[in-house]
């Protein structure tokens, strides 16, 4: 009897499950059918919720602005009107096969955290500055030092190399310039800096290099064995103590 009742009890709870199931369903497709577009929001960014209100505002005016629902959708112009806002990195709309428009805004991404003149400032992969966030990603590469637009070219694609490598990106944490003593890498062993010199090329060799250093450091030597290491020489990790 006892489990007569609680079979009971579980079908009519998974019936007014699929039942509100069938209704969030015909709700979601009758909006979708009247409104005739659906925004969706890509991109780890944590935005605040007045950016994608002020982004759905302007989807909203482009379709209250045509003259006949009949006439066909402007996609690029559409497009070129969501990339007038700067968080955003791309748009694409397109028309499903339920008439339907769908409208796809890709946020731009911080690449590095850059510190200038005591303040933080977030670029994207292209060196733009985004706007205030309000939740980024801890493992983000710190930049500190003389940096200009001239010298952030060579920035990212030191930064492509340490994020693109698991021994790198888990080893480094910054990256400060000087225009006389090149580029130095903050790490998390031990506070060790690693120097690079004036040009900072870290190909497979140097990796490889390093990451024999770090397993020989980690096994054998104490954190006050050396303050900084310089690799801007071929085939040699010189300990500065």
């Amino acid at each position: 009897m006892y489990s007569f009742k609680l079979l009971f009890k579980l079908g009519f709870l998974m019936i007014v499950i699929c039942c509100f199931g069938l209704i969030w369903q015909i709700t979601k497709e009758d909006y979708r059918f009247h409104n005739g577009f659906e925004v969706n929001y890509l991109g780890e960014i944590n935005l605040s919720s007045s950016i994608k209100q002020t982004l759905n505002t302007v989807v909203v005016n482009f379709f209250d602005s045509r003259d006949t629902v009949s006439k066909d959708i402007n996609t690029a112009m559409l497009e070129e009107l969501i990339l007038q806002n700067r968080y955003v990195k791309k748009a694409e709309v397109y028309l499903d096969l339920e008439g339907v428009t769908n409208v796809f805004i890709y946020f731009d991404q911080p690449f590095i955290k850059l510190i200038k003149n005591n303040n933080t400032h977030y670029l994207d992969s292209e060196g733009f500055e985004l706007p205030p966030l309000l939740k980024v990603d801890k493992n983000l590469l710190i930049v500190d030092g003389d940096i200009d637009r001239i010298f952030f070219n060579v920035i990212s694609k030191l930064s492509h190399t340490i994020y693109d490598s698991e021994l790198l990106n888990s080893l480094i944490g910054g990256i400060y310039y000087d225009e006389y003593y090149g580029y130095t890498l903050s790490t998390k062993m031990c506070d060790l800096s690693i120097n690079l010199g004036l040009e900072p090329n870290i190909g497979e060799d140097k990796i490889d290099m390093l990451k024999k250093f770090y397993n020989f450091f980690e096994s054998n030597l104490n954190c006050d064995y050396c303050k900084s290491i310089n690799i801007a020489y071929k085939d040699q990790v010189i300990c500065v103590k």
